[in-house]
């Protein structure tokens, strides 16, 4: 009894893969088919819709320096609350000496001017910070980020949040718009 039980699950489990796998097939011609007979504007429009992509937000809408300078403040002041210096220094003394390491190839000045050679036109990067900020607080964020990329160089190790993108579609202009350029 317990046999043809089983036998009859594994059969009907058989039967909704090979539906789900003609469900598929199905769908991508019929993809195939609308992005064939697309334009490259709508077939981008497309792309957007079927991937879930949605323009963000403007998320810094401060126009007053001043303002602007209070709210980074405020935002970056939370995390001044508690003073760990006697922590910080007794997880020091526990930790072995560390070995002699190479120093960086780069300076704090070098960070610095690259800082102060960002481009405003560009897109935000996940971070969502404008190069607009980064450009105008070179010098105090220049010690800050040189100590994360010497950190980073000489533990030979690049943090995760460091390789994420956000990757949006852009239609490519010709002059015949429905066809598609496939070389750059």
């Amino acid at each position: 009894m317990l046999c043809l039980h089983w036998e009859s699950l594994k059969l009907a489990n058989r039967k909704i893969k090979n539906e789900v796998f003609k469900a598929k097939l199905k769908f991508k011609s019929k993809l195939g088919s609308e992005f064939a007979s697309m334009k490259i504007k709508q077939a981008f429009h497309r792309v957007k819709i079927l991937t879930g992509c949605k323009p963000k937000p403007n998320t810094c809408a401060l126009t007053d320096p001043e303002l602007f300078a209070k709210e980074l403040n405020t935002f970056f002041a939370r995390f001044d609350t508690l003073d760990f210096t006697a922590e910080c220094e007794a997880l020091l003394e526990a930790l072995p000496l560390p070995e002699a390491v190479e120093p960086a190839p780069f300076t704090e000045e070098d960070v610095r001017r690259q800082l102060s050679r960002c481009k405003l036109g560009k897109a935000l990067g996940p971070d969502g910070i404008p190069a607009r900020v980064l450009k105008a607080c070179a010098n105090k964020l220049s010690p800050v980020l040189h100590s994360f990329f010497c950190e980073s160089y000489q533990t030979a190790t690049i943090p995760t949040l460091w390789k994420t993108a956000t990757i949006i579609p852009v239609p490519k202009k010709s002059l015949n718009s429905t066809t598609i350029a496939l070389l750059p």
